[in-house]
């Protein structure tokens, strides 16, 4: 299963918690979409481990989209201190997006930061 599919399943779960009572964020910058061009980028990017300028500019458009998820992550994380559910509900949701959503794409951006001075010789100028 892709995450975007276990966001919507987590999702679910806390609304069956919740007393059947949906789950709707403010803030709805769409975390699934933007899972899904991550899991994208990371598809495309395993596919090319040749440095070079192709790869320099994979690997950024998989960093891009790991801080794109991150910091939508976050933003809900925050939001969900705030919203009316019960605590099971909010337990559920929070660990998919710290434990998943922030921790995967947190290895992503750290990776970037690693092969940073790799990519500075790669990409096009």
């Amino acid at each position: 299963m892709g995450m975007h599919t276990d966001w919507k399943s987590a999702k679910t779960k806390a609304k069956s918690v919740n007393n059947g009572k949906e789950i709707k964020f403010k803030q709805d910058t769409g975390l699934g979409t933007a899972l899904d061009k991550f899991e994208a980028a990371a598809k495309v990017r395993a596919k090319t481990s040749t440095p070079g300028p192709d790869w320099a500019k994979l690997v950024d458009a998989w960093v891009k989209a790991a801080k794109d998820v991150n910091k939508i992550g976050a933003a809900y994380v925050q939001e969900l201190e705030k919203m009316q559910m019960n605590d099971v509900a909010r337990k559920q949701l929070d660990n998919f997006l710290v434990f998943t959503v922030l921790d995967e794409s947190g290895k992503v951006i750290k990776e970037g930061e690693r092969l940073e001075t790799m990519l500075k010789k790669h990409r096009k100028k």
